[in-house]
């Protein structure tokens, strides 16, 4: 006997979002800047979007945890907890992002001054923010009596999400900031595009395969039918493979092909697709999370549904 998980809902599903995006805005800024040293425009739009993103997002988990005043628990147990781990985790990426960000401003560009130090700045930044977005999948996969959030594909599928749906933030604000400004950076938005339609490519796999692992599984089995054929099978075609996959992916490989005199039509489809691929993007989490059912527990082979209390109490059970 199973049911759909209702003690989380989309505030969470909002929270993981905001804060994979706001990591994969920087890691994808910060990578690119490194490969590409000219587009370093894209690493100073991730650090202006990294920390606030993430800070908005832990705003509404705050929301979720319903007793603002007992929020810090969620800093509680470092050693057995999640929770509080990824918690420290997001702290350290937003203050070190916060860092960065001073080093744009004077009096602090005197950093800027020593690139070994700019660098390992960025580096440590980076490394956060790697651990932010397998953070976000590993909170779920430490739920024992949840089957559907699987601990080992999960963090590898929130991974690649948040790069993806980072690089997406980075396209809608160059695609904002081309109409505000009468000016069409097309090297990075065609770059983006490239670079996304591959991470796009390995998102799908990883989606294809841990449903069919799902699916194998008798335990997990019930809520990939509740996603893909059930009452949110809606919200995954339409939300998770044609807004988060299809049409970014279709979008950034036509963009390829527009003449470089094409900057209206370039800036329409971009806006366009950014705006599609992050609501794919939050489906995403949205999804893994309603669909994930309880297992029943077996009491001399009557199913009996695993017992929920309060907000604070579900948070602090998700522990090794």
């Amino acid at each position: 006997m199973t049911d759909t998980q209702k003690v989380w809902g989309w505030q969470v599903a909002a929270y993981l979002f905001l804060a994979g995006v706001g990591a994969g805005a920087y890691l994808t800024g910060f990578v690119v800047s490194q490969v590409v040293p000219e587009l370093a425009i894209l690493l100073r739009i991730g650090i202006l979007l990294g920390a606030p993103l993430v800070i908005i997002g832990i705003i509404f988990l705050v929301i979720d945890l319903g007793k603002k005043a007992r929020a810090l628990l969620v800093f509680s147990q470092p050693g057995t907890s999640w929770i509080a781990r990824g918690t420290i985790i997001i702290t350290a990426f937003v203050i070190l992002d916060l860092i960065y960000l001073g080093t744009l401003i004077w009096p602090f560009t005197v950093i800027a001054g020593a690139p070994g130090l700019q660098l390992a700045l960025g580096i440590i930044t980076a490394l956060f923010a790697v651990l932010t977005l397998l953070y976000t999948g590993m909170v779920l996969g430490t739920a024992k009596s949840i089957a559907f959030w699987d601990p080992w594909f999960l963090p590898g599928l929130f991974l690649v999400s948040g790069i993806s749906t980072g690089a997406m933030c980075l396209t809608l604000y160059l695609s904002i900031y081309g109409f505000s400004a009468g000016q069409v950076l097309e090297q990075p938005l065609m770059l983006l595009g490239r670079y996304d339609t591959f991470i796009i490519l390995v998102e799908a796999l990883i989606i294809a395969f841990y449903l069919v692992k799902m699916y194998q599984r008798s335990d997990a089995r019930s809520s990939a039918r509740v996603v893909t054929q059930g009452n949110l099978a809606p919200h995954f075609w339409a939300g998770v493979v044609l807004a988060g996959l299809v049409v970014p992916f279709a979008v950034e490989m036509y963009l390829t092909s527009l003449p470089a005199t094409a900057t209206a039509a370039m800036l329409v489809l971009t806006l366009a697709a950014g705006i599609i691929g992050l609501i794919g993007g939050f489906m995403l989490r949205y999804l893994v999370i309603a669909g994930g059912a309880s297992l029943a527990l077996n009491v001399r082979g009557i199913p009996v549904p695993v017992p929920r209390t309060s907000k604070i109490a579900d948070y602090r059970q998700f522990t090794l």
